[in-house]
């Protein structure tokens, strides 16, 4: 099998050959070239069984990015795309599909939509460049200087020959729908430029959302302030019929082009109409108006190339005021909150509702968007916090001041991860956040699990009958009582750290104290009060873990 399948790739390579003399002489290229190159070099006539039709148009791709890349094209302006057009018009035109195409969705770039899609991108010399589903390569053809590139592409077929186009590539054959695990030991690109599948994924068949999950997949791939372009089903778009899908995989991004083309793969075989996207992993304004052409010369009188920003791993990416005001005017939920302690603001919206465990009720939640993360909150723990409203001038102000201090920082966070078998604890993971990550270091390492995050890691011990309560931070301690969930101490002396509602003032209160440790709790920082001929003990809030870090270091 191996020396067939090799045989083969030299025919395909003494095929494509045959037909560079005539892509560059300008002459029109027709079907009985295509047959007289694919006769020669297999040795046999279709008829025979040696090559299929659709593979001659295979080859003729092959031929095609061999002579883009050895002309050295170069594209600095968009009047360079109308030599591109000019070839294409003399290309003969694909009539013939097979049923690995329609499985494998192997429906390639025209090379004059390349040709935009490059220009779009404004590649950098520094750019690592990734195409997840890169096909014969017509997409990325001519690409200008660029530090690195990798094509990603499932078909082995296919694989063999971008290797012969790009030599310096690194070539991979994952499925484009999970290159962000599937990749996690490869550097992240700067830019992606990619042509999904539209309606097949890789295990699932038929599946209308197959470009939208390829797409997600890089755009978590894709560094933050980092470029993306890509050609999407005509079904993408704010009018559409699933709009809800594009302005989920769009928030806190920005658009920078946004093009309709129609019959403008007439070449490939089809006329279906496409939508091409340019888009920056930063966030931004709403996405501007649609350019609608009908052909790639009408198209590039209206365009402009948009300046690249940096991209870096550790960019932070606080969400643009203009963006949250956004959410904010499309969302009847929507409020503005400010926190009266921190002075931090943020907009509520309202979330989906969890399931209580044992009964089945719904429990309300609300959503929080900050400018550099979401939080979620049961609707009585919003009711019980220090947020309040705020009118809409001011929350603006300070959203403003917010994203711009964010933006000259790096943001640190713990991350905890249930991994490992997960079924037989399933049920004792938080309900809050059912979604399972994979999680890489620079290294190389990947870890794969469920998100626990500050407030439910005493829940979850306590329900896994771990007893470490007392291994946890102090200010975990306290977060966690905060939201709700008491925490059980077993030393200095038995307790439970709680949240309590006093006068309608949220409080932390140390329930279990024995009265010969009162005037000791009292010295270090804790507070009592008599309620209801009860002597009750408080940490005082702002100070709280620091607080109770003096009363566990009083047990060593």
């Amino acid at each position: 099998m191996t020396d067939l399948f090799h045989a083969a790739n030299r025919a395909d390579h003494e095929a494509a050959r045959q037909l560079l003399p005539l892509l560059s002489s300008g002459e029109t290229i027709t079907r009985r070239h295509l047959n007289q190159a694919m006769m020669a070099a297999y040795g046999g006539s279709d008829a025979e069984g040696r090559w299929t039709q659709r593979e001659s148009f295979e080859i003729l791709e092959h031929a095609l990015a061999l002579h883009i890349r050895a002309s050295n094209l170069t594209l600095n302006a968009f009047d360079d795309v109308r030599p591109i057009i000019n070839l294409v018009t003399r290309l003969p035109t694909q009539t013939v599909r097979s049923e690995e195409q329609i499985e494998w969705q192997q429906f390639s770039t025209p090379v004059d939509i390349a040709a935009v899609a490059v220009l779009l991108a404004n590649v950098q010399p520094d750019d690592v460049i990734l195409e997840p589903s890169a096909g014969n390569g017509l997409l990325v053809a001519l690409l200008g200087d660029h530090l690195a590139l990798h094509l990603n592409e499932l078909d082995p077929a296919r694989r063999g020959r971008l290797a012969a186009v790009f030599p310096a590539a690194t070539i991979t054959g994952h499925d484009g729908a999970t290159l962000n695990s599937s990749l996690a030991t490869i550097e992240r690109p700067t830019l992606i430029i990619m042509n999904p599948p539209f309606s097949r994924s890789l295990g699932r068949g038929a599946d209308d959302f197959a470009a939208v999950r390829h797409l997600q997949a890089a755009l978590r791939r894709l560094l933050p302030g980092g470029r993306l372009v890509a050609i999407m089903p005509d079904w993408f778009g704010p009018s559409a019929r699933m709009r809800d899908q594009y302005e989920t995989v769009l928030r806190d991004l920005t658009v920078r082009t946004t093009i309709r083309l129609e019959k403008c793969y007439l070449k490939h075989g089809t006329s279906i109409a496409v939508r091409l996207f340019v888009i920056d992993k930063v966030p931004g304004k709403a996405p501007p108006a649609i350019i609608q052409r009908s052909s790639v010369a009408e198209l590039i009188e209206t365009l402009n190339i948009h300046e690249r920003g940096p991209a870096r791993a550790d960019l932070p990416a606080p969400v643009s005021l203009e963006r949250i005001l956004h959410i904010a005017d499309g969302d009847a939920t929507a409020e503005f909150l400010t926190n009266t302690k921190s002075g931090k603001v943020a907009l509520q919206t309202k979330a989906r509702a969890l399931m209580e465990e044992k009964e089945g009720t719904p429990i309300p939640r609300v959503e929080l968007m900050r400018p550099t993360r979401r939080e979620y909150m049961r609707e009585h723990e919003l009711f019980e916090s220090a947020w309040t409203t705020i009118d809409r001038e001011a929350f603006s102000a300070k959203w403003r001041e917010e994203a711009e201090e964010a933006s000259n920082k790096t943001d640190t966070e713990t991350v905890r991860l249930a991994t490992g078998l997960l079924l037989p604890i399933w049920s004792a993971l938080p309900s809050d956040h059912l979604v399972v990550n994979r999680i890489a270091d620079k290294a190389g390492n990947s870890w794969l699990g469920r998100l626990v995050f500050d407030e439910h890691v005493v829940q979850l011990f306590t329900k896994l009958g771990i007893d470490r309560a007392e291994n946890l931070p102090p200010q975990d301690i306290v977060k966690s009582a905060f939201s709700g969930r008491a925490v059980d101490l077993a030393r200095p002396f038995p307790m439970t750290i709680r949240r309590a509602l006093v006068n309608g003032s949220p409080r932390i209160e140390l329930v279990g104290a024995p009265s010969q440790q009162l005037a000791w709790l009292k010295s270090i920082g804790c507070f009592t009060e008599v309620i209801q001929y009860r002597t009750r003990v408080f940490l005082p809030v702002p100070t709280a873990a620091e607080t109770l870090d003096r009363i566990l270091l009083g047990a060593s």
